[in-house]
């Protein structure tokens, strides 16, 4: 299930950087924990996303294959976190709604979608789940910011393919 924080985009000026002095095989091979790679620079947070979603993308695509919804779920989690703290494209509102579906029961996890600073969360979860989601999201939302969430449900499926 998709929901919209509906919020205005907020106005931040993002500065992107890239590494010139290191390969990106070199970038890719870097031990995000060493004090090198993990420092607070904001192109080594921004590089060090795009590192780690490529992976949590492969990994997602060999959970689902598996038909693991939970890993699926934490792999949601973590691109939201990675989002939030190394892209620093999150919002207070998308973070609330983040943290406040990883504790409905029948939740696998949670994150933002769209080009940030506002927009929707989509959200895994269990089939029949989403009455109790909707209903907790709703109360929790209203309560926080005096809006009223806006919902899309929606299923997986297919992506595009060519139709003849």
């Amino acid at each position: 299930m998709i929901v919209n924080v509906d919020d205005e985009r907020k106005k931040k000026r993002m500065d992107f950087f890239f590494f010139k002095q290191k390969t990106a095989y070199e970038i890719k091979e870097c031990d995000w924990s060493s004090d090198v790679c993990s420092s607070d620079l904001v192109p080594r947070k921004r590089a060090r996303h795009i590192i780690t979603e490529d992976r949590r993308v492969e990994e997602f695509v060999a959970a689902s294959a598996n038909g693991d919804p939970a890993t699926m779920g934490k792999l949601f989690l973590g691109s939201h976190r990675s989002l939030q703290h190394d892209y620093e494209v999150s919002c207070e509102e998308l973070d609330f709604l983040v943290d406040t579906a990883i504790g409905i029961a029948g939740v696998y996890g949670a994150r933002m979608t769209g080009g940030g600073f506002g927009g929707c969360t989509v959200n895994l979860m269990a089939p029949g789940a989403g009455a109790a989601f909707r209903q907790t999201i709703s109360r929790a939302y209203k309560a926080k910011f005096s809006i009223d969430p806006v919902f899309y449900p929606v299923r997986p499926s297919d992506g595009a393919g060519r139709v003849i």
